[in-house]
């Protein structure tokens, strides 16, 4: 590896998970990514330039670069804050502007550092002190939709005032593109491109606990995802979202939170679901809730707990979606229905691909576990932990996160990037050499995952998720064969038309599944009446038989898979409909007539003339609709 370029911050941007967020995409379209992060009079780029001098404000550019702005304790008490942009290949500062919003929750200038952040009755959180205004959070986000280019979406405040700013690059400059201000607990500001500000009122929290906007129910992190599915990205702030406008999308109001993970947690409910830990000491613990419109799923925990870790995935193919878990309940609770199925334990931290099944195995530090049905085993590479090559170790402390994982290589599983603690200075990456036998394609083509890598490093780092259920990729899928109808009548005596079902190539087993006969169900069974042929070739089930009873028959042919529980059996069913040929039926002729309906042939094929002018000879089927009961058979003559 060879290093290209660094960027000095200098002494008036101070260091840390809560401080330093930094995204790095492609903003303006042109093929290559560009950095953009917090900078500060002082900070030089990659060619040792001040980053102030590639302002377009004479304010800006003006500004002293050798003043130092901290106090005794390190904190930056003054000067001004800019928000820059760095040309990916030369480190070069393409443009710097002020940073939204300062530490006095203003806009622009060099603030005095005398705003107070904290709204607890007798405490006082100045830039002296330097906590609740100094938790900065960012991602990036398509807010235009897919084809639209992406933005920087960066943040200040959480616990209590709280501040989201989106900003574009066109290739020259960097541009708002909304701005929204959370200041109380019942109303918000969105400032837009134009500098035209409104205020909203705030509907009432899915808690009902009087917190209703983006205003202390901030986490320590964020996510980034299309959970409306109108094509552009929301803002996932924890314990509330924001759309893709800057306006209030809902809040759930539990507060200030310590991680989140949102993934198609509950596969067989519409959307994804974020499960949200609560530091906060509140009511519940932990939630569940859909990401799209807020609304609780599940809740539940201890109450008046800081709950600080917790984590969402899918472990098991016994059960279909997430076990989900935390800190202060340990054991493994299924997202699909909210009750725990094991009291077994697991590490709260990542999720992640390694082991070539469908399942996710779990990341901790330096450390892969996998769920065995009551806990979890120990993964090994040629017999060893990550640790004990390189000096290999975590970031964060208790959050024990690595410095990246993502799909790096394109095999769908995830590598895992550490830090070289004897150095400080090596970077240490670990790939999966387990062979699969299932072809995914690259997560980073999952818009949700791509998101996630850009969000990852931010604050308490949380793993990346796919949007998607991926058990789900290999579920079965059956289907009438083209011709072959869902639905026929047959004359008593006579053999109904055979109805042949396709199967793809994940499916594993196909059956009739039941057969319910006009006076008895049989369960996994055919009727003697008819008999059953598989073409393993052509992947096709064909029915055929004379039915002996009148009424009606229905049969249901399941197929399935042999991923266990986690993909569910798909079924598909046809009605067959016995009459009796020389009882209740109308003759007519072949000259036009009316019947109040629609007329089938025997086999539920439509013949869709108002008057049946051309009508063949022969007996048919009268409906108000395809699918709904006979109203009369016809003999034409």
């Amino acid at each position: 590896a060879e290093l290209l370029w660094r960027v000095d911050l200098g002494v008036n941007i101070r260091a840390g998970a809560h401080y330093t967020q930094f995204m790095v995409y492609d903003f303006d379209g042109d093929g290559r990514a560009e950095l953009m992060c917090k900078t500060a009079p002082g900070s030089k780029d990659g060619q040792g330039r001040y980053v102030n001098q590639a302002a377009s404000l004479s304010a800006i550019r003006n500004a002293s670069n050798t003043t130092d702005h901290r106090n005794s304790n390190g904190r930056i008490v003054g000067g001004q804050e800019y928000l820059t942009v760095f040309e990916g290949l030369t480190g070069r500062a393409l443009h710097t502007i002020y940073y939204y919003p300062n530490r006095d929750a203003g806009l622009g200038g060099a603030a005095t550092g005398t705003f107070n952040w904290d709204d607890r009755s007798g405490k006082k959180d100045y830039a002296d002190y330097g906590n609740r205004g100094e938790r900065y959070l960012a991602a990036v986000a398509h807010l235009d939709g897919p084809e639209g280019r992406a933005y920087g979406i960066f943040s200040r405040g959480y616990y209590t005032y709280s501040f989201v700013w989106a900003v574009g690059f066109d290739g020259k400059e960097l541009k708002q593109k909304w701005y929204h201000a959370s200041r109380s607990r019942t109303q918000y500001n969105v400032t837009d491109s134009l500098s035209k500000t409104h205020t909203y009122a705030a509907s009432k929290s899915w808690a009902g606990e009087g917190r209703n906007t983006l205003y202390g129910n901030g986490n320590h992190n964020l996510s980034v995802a299309d959970v409306d599915g109108d094509g552009c990205d929301e803002i996932i702030w924890g314990s509330a979202a924001l759309d893709h406008d800057g306006k209030l999308l809902y809040a759930t109001g539990f507060g200030h939170g310590d991680a989140i993970h949102l993934a198609d947690h509950t596969p067989d409910r519409p959307g994804l679901e974020l499960f949200d830990i609560h530091e906060e000491k509140g009511t519940y613990s932990w939630d569940l809730h859909d990401a799209a419109t807020g609304e609780i799923i599940f809740k539940g925990g201890n109450k008046g707990v800081d709950n600080g870790r917790g984590i969402a995935a899918q472990l098991s193919d016994d059960y279909r979606g997430s076990f989900f878990s935390s800190s202060d309940e340990r054991g493994q609770r299924s997202a699909a229905t909210g009750n725990q199925v094991s009291s077994g334990t697991t590490p709260q931290n990542f999720r992640i691909y390694w082991d070539g099944d469908l399942q996710e195995e779990l990341l901790d530090g330096t450390k892969i576990e996998k769920w065995n049905g009551n806990g979890t085993t120990r993964l090994y590479i040629k017999g060893k932990n990550p640790y004990d090559y390189g000096n290999s170790s975590s970031c964060n402390g208790t959050k024990n996160t690595p410095n990246l994982q993502a799909d790096l290589f394109g095999d769908w599983r995830e590598e895992i990037i550490l830090w070289n603690s004897a150095d400080a200075a090596t970077l240490n990456v670990f790939s999966s050499a387990e062979p699969t036998t299932y072809r995914v394609p690259t997560l980073m083509h999952d818009h949700t995952y791509r998101m996630g890598i850009a969000w990852q490093n931010v604050a308490y780092n949380q793993p990346p998720h796919l949007g998607y259920y991926l058990p789900d990729r290999y579920e079965p899928h059956v289907d009438f064969v083209e011709g072959s109808p869902e639905e026929q009548t047959v004359q008593l005596g006579q053999p109904m038309f055979p109805v042949t079902i396709g199967y793809d190539a994940n499916t594993t087993g196909i059956a009739v599944d039941s057969t319910y006969t006009p006076t008895e169900h049989r369960r996994g069974l055919l009727s003697s009446e008819f008999t059953r042929t598989i073409d393993s070739k052509l992947r096709q089930l064909t029915i055929e038989g004379t039915p002996t009873q009148l009424g009606k028959y229905t049969i249901v042919v399941k197929a399935t898979t042999k991923l266990g529980n986690c993909v569910g059996p798909r079924y598909v069913r046809f009605n067959l409909n016995v009459v009796d040929g020389t009882d209740g039926i109308e003759n007519t002729t072949s000259a036009p007539f009316s019947v109040g309906g629609g007329i089938y042939d025997l086999q539920g094929r439509s013949l869709a003339t108002a008057q049946h002018p051309n009508c063949p000879k022969g007996v048919f089927v009268v409906r108000q609709g395809k699918g709904q009961p006979p109203v009369k058979i016809i003999q034409n003559n």
